[in-house]
């Protein structure tokens, strides 16, 4: 199955990619007010965070010279990624997104089968808009959509993550553990993702510029400021299947 579409324009130097996502609605957790956003509205709010968080301002240096990537998602019912559930979480819980498609190979097959299509802790693929637990603590609606927007960018991409290092190098656990910058939960889904300390291996200290959209901080980062990083828009260039313009 095609998750990505890429056109290469060698004389341009430009690469399209249309990222092809499929998402379902999760409704929504308590008792929506007048600030809640419908399905509708969650669904242009994640197709924009991906075309934010996955196109940055720098082009990708390869053997043939440098090229501007633009990468595009476009809901597709068909030869698109797994299903990511948009849900709205009004109550003041902070529901942590997530993605079965972190894991490749088995333990993938059977991550993906556990809660599917249902919610709370057993659900493997859903992306939360927290609106009551920023609400609660007194953030503005702007920054609870972009916590939301970069928050499905980045449940996204460990698509691009798992299927690279499975299918290059064999790796089942590189998504999982975000780059190795968090020592996952393992099977025991009541434990959070445990983030390394100052001085521990895999700690990410605060980035100057932008923060590596598929990596987890202690420091708490703005979520405009995260974007994919060269190589992994290598890694879904590298997946897809390639049409070679002029």
């Amino acid at each position: 199955m095609q998750k990505f579409g890429v056109t290469v324009y060698r004389k341009a130097h430009k690469v399209d990619v249309e990222w092809r996502v499929k998402f379902d609605d999760g409704g929504v957790s308590g008792s929506a007010n007048t600030d809640t956003p419908s399905y509708e509205e969650l669904v242009q709010l994640a197709l924009t965070g991906i075309e934010k968080h996955w196109n940055i301002p720098d082009e990708i240096s390869t053997a043939k010279g440098n090229y501007r990537v633009n990468i595009k998602p476009v809901l597709s019912e068909t030869h698109a990624a797994p299903s990511l559930t948009l849900q709205v979480e009004v109550n003041k819980s902070f529901n942590r997104s997530v993605n079965a498609s972190c894991v490749c190979g088995f333990v993938g097959r059977v991550a993906g089968s556990i809660g599917k299509n249902s919610s709370g802790l057993l659900d493997t693929s859903r992306a939360w808009y927290l609106q009551g637990f920023f609400e609660n603590r007194k953030y503005p609606i702007y920054y609870i959509k972009n916590h939301f927007m970069m928050t499905v960018a980045h449940e996204s991409g460990h698509v691009v993550l798992a299927s690279y290092a499975y299918k290059s190098i064999g790796l089942n656990n590189y998504s999982w553990v975000h780059k190795g910058s968090s020592k996952g939960v393992g099977f025991n889904v009541f434990n959070a993702y445990s983030i390394p300390k100052s001085g521990e291996k895999g700690h990410e200290s605060m980035p100057l510029l932008s923060a590596d959209l598929m990596k987890y901080y202690n420091d708490q980062i703005d979520p405009p400021d995260y974007y994919a990083v060269e190589y992994d828009i290598k890694s879904l260039i590298w997946l897809s299947q390639l049409i070679v313009g002029k």
